[in-house]
């Protein structure tokens, strides 16, 4: 009996691992949506000629609940040619170099997509 009550124990511990990889994937299912991608577009256009900060994306991030995934799907976006990229230094531009202190990423609603809106 001991032994089927350990097993059970362990099948408990397992199923909640894919209960939450399950909410897990529905997060990153839904970062991926046309809904979302569609808000941060309206929020490119919203704001056309700024360069936008992931500061910027987390009131987004927060309403869907996505939170760190909002970066990548920007990130793609960019990559896509929908925004434009451009990395912002704080003094040097490689960690070998004395002064560099990182960078963040900021992005900009591409020409072409704001003469479409």
């Amino acid at each position: 009996m001991h032994a089927e009550t350990f097993a059970d124990s362990q099948l408990d511990l397992f199923s909640v691992g894919l209960i939450n990889k399950s909410i897990q994937q529905q997060r990153n299912d839904f970062a991926w949506s046309p809904t979302v991608r569609e808000e941060l577009m309206q929020l490119f256009q919203s704001r056309a000629g700024e360069w936008l900060a992931p500061f910027d994306f987390m009131p987004l991030a927060t309403k869907y609940d996505i939170g760190h995934l909002i970066g990548h799907v920007v990130s793609h976006m960019s990559r896509e040619g929908l925004v434009k990229k451009e990395d912002r230094y704080f003094g040097s531009t490689y960690p070998w170099e004395k002064d560099y202190r990182g960078f963040k990423s900021v992005y900009m609603l591409e020409v072409a997509q704001c003469q479409i809106a």
